[in-house]
């Protein structure tokens, strides 16, 4: 780095808004060092009030995306909208002060200048009518004057409800200035109460602290999870520098990451439902933030499965499958090559062979189904086969010719059954004839050889004025 280079960069430190960069011998990188004193204008708000004699400004952004080591507001984009709070504190009054009126300029920087008119008030017509020890200063500790309450020796506090006992200085200058020479450093980061800084606490998790609420958790990193700052009260908390300083666990471990987000305890890396439940990560990868980072060729949540059949054992059914037909009695040719099985009934879908959890396999012969399980330890050694000894079975099937005959036989026996009522039904209505034509037989008007329907022609009519 050249003398000049360091001249200027001292100058630029000492000139609001400068930049400084290196041009090239053959200017070749003009553009982009004026593109870049763009950028580092535009994408920061440097708010500089006029030096006023005995007024004190505070500049405190509350609504900007970053801000840089010295809390201006950086990293705005086109479109985007910073607010500022803007405090002004009267310090001392003077004749001055009171007959001057003009404007006081307000430059931000790279986006021009705004004015303001302020009025200073040092006297009210109403100090000339206090009210000694008045009820509303906190049982007659002040004289109320002006709404305000002054407080009498040895109180201090807005309604002079503090008692300066043990303090060095009376009145809220107890409280301790923050780096801008402000009380609590100034308004919108905290209020003085009884000689200590209550700070105060915004929205969405911010919040200002230190003696002086000279301090605020805006730069440190939240979890991504869940939001919280430095992962919540219980596994960080967010120092003065922006930084998270990460807090230990019920195990004593420290939380780590940037978020304090990543857990140091191991107990979520482990299977505790498998057979080596205190294993972490089945010794095939590393647990980090709670969860476990499998080594190359394994997966799963615990990294339990093998997936890389070069660097793993893995059983195979087809493998087994001539020796499990051996052990089931299927076939016996070639089984004295098959090692010893073991033939167990009514064995259930998980099955451990010495501690190794089982592949399921199965196989059909003609009408019955084999269940079979084969295992494999970590050297690559195959454990005994296990088959089930009972075994399911279809029933047997029946003759086509038996089918057809049944169906045959079936439908003549329904056709004879449909005549034979047919039969019945007829001779029912034919005895129900003949007994009605029984009954009409016997009746007296057919033994008198006359029709029971005929009537006679001849008709008998009586006078009944005849003999009188």
């Amino acid at each position: 780095v050249s003398s000049a280079q360091l001249f200027y960069t001292s100058l630029a430190e000492a000139l609001e808004g400068a930049f400084v960069g290196t041009l090239e011998s053959d200017s070749g990188n003009v553009v982009t060092l004026i593109n870049d004193s763009y950028n580092n204008i535009s994408q920061r708000v440097l708010i500089l009030p006029d030096n006023v004699q005995n007024i004190a400004f505070n500049i405190t952004p509350v609504n900007c995306p970053t801000l840089d080591n010295d809390g201006n507001c950086d990293g705005l984009q086109i479109g985007e909208r910073a607010d500022f709070d803007i405090t002004l504190t009267l310090l001392q009054c003077t004749n001055d002060m009171t007959t001057q009126k003009d404007p006081i300029s307000i430059r931000v920087l790279g986006f021009g200048t705004f004015e303001i008119q302020i009025t200073e008030i040092c006297d009210c017509e109403c100090e000339a009518t206090g009210m000694p020890n008045s009820p509303e200063c906190t049982n007659g500790n002040g004289t109320l004057v002006c709404g305000q309450c002054e407080c009498n020796e040895g109180r201090f506090g807005e309604f002079c409800q503090c008692d300066n006992t043990g303090q060095t200085t009376a009145g809220n200058t107890t409280c301790p200035n923050g780096p801008n020479g402000l009380q609590c450093s100034g308004s919108g980061r905290g209020v003085c109460v009884c000689g200590t800084c209550e700070c105060q606490q915004l929205s969405g998790g911010r919040e200002f602290f230190g003696q002086a609420c000279e301090c605020d958790n805006f730069q440190c990193d939240r979890d991504p999870d869940t939001g919280l700052v430095c992962g919540g009260p219980g596994q960080g908390t967010c120092t003065c520098d922006g930084q998270c300083e990460c807090l230990r666990s019920q195990s004593g471990l420290l939380y780590t990451g940037s978020a304090c987000d990543c857990s140091p305890d191991n107990n979520t890396c482990m299977d505790n439902s498998g057979f080596e439940s205190n294993v972490i990560c089945s010794n095939q990868g590393e647990c980090m933030c709670g969860e476990c980072m499998c080594d190359q060729g394994y997966g799963g949540t615990y990294c339990e499965i093998c997936t890389n059949a070069s660097i793993c054992q893995v059983p195979s059914c087809n493998e087994n499958l001539f020796c499990a037909r051996c052990a089931a009695n299927v076939t016996t040719d070639g089984c004295d090559e098959c090692p010893p099985a073991i033939v167990m009934d009514d064995l259930e879908t998980d099955i451990e062979i010495n501690g190794i959890t089982a592949l399921p396999c199965d196989f059909r012969d003609d009408r019955c189904e084999y269940r079979y399980f084969v295992a494999i330890d970590e050297d690559g050694v195959t454990q005994p086969i296990l088959v089930e000894g009972n075994e399911s079975c279809d029933p047997s099937p029946v003759a086509p010719w038996i089918v057809a005959v049944s169906i045959i036989g079936g439908l003549l026996l329904i056709g004879a059954l449909i005549l034979i009522g047919i039969k019945l039904l007829l001779m029912l209505f034919d005895y129900i004839e003949v007994k009605r034509f029984m009954r009409e037989v016997q009746d007296p008007s057919f033994r008198k050889n006359e029709n029971p329907l005929f009537q006679s022609p001849n008709k008998e009519y009586k006078n009944p004025v005849y003999g009188k």
